[in-house]
């Protein structure tokens, strides 16, 4: 029996909008939204520090950076758009082993709000 990846599975769940994940993808695009007025082309996210604005409006248990993290890897990689630098999104790592997210918000925001 093959095993199945974590972003295959987390796709599942936000595709299937299961809670927490789902919300998490939509609270995401509420904020991208709020971006695109300021006419910012890019978004930057960070897990680490989205889960602290996150719990303010949706506490749950498994809200931590890693599950906040593959939830939006496979949100990213299992819609539309395009992975690399200079297209839609793109990753970067940081010192302390974690994963920042950089993301076209014109082409994003549609894909998210379309889930």
């Amino acid at each position: 029996m093959e095993k199945a990846s974590p972003t295959k599975v987390y796709w599942e769940f936000v595709r299937n909008r299961e809670t927490p994940y789902y919300r998490w993808i939509q609270i995401i695009g509420e904020n991208m939204e709020g971006f695109q007025k300021t006419g910012q082309k890019y978004i930057v996210i960070n897990p680490r520090s989205l889960v602290k604005e996150i719990e303010k409006k949706e506490p749950h248990k498994k809200l931590t950076h890693r599950n906040l993290s593959l939830a939006l890897r496979a949100t990213l990689s299992n819609s539309k758009l395009k992975e690399g630098w200079g297209k839609d999104f793109f990753t970067s790592g940081i010192t302390n082993g974690g994963v920042i997210y950089h993301v076209k918000v014109s082409s994003a925001i549609p894909v998210l709000k379309s889930i």
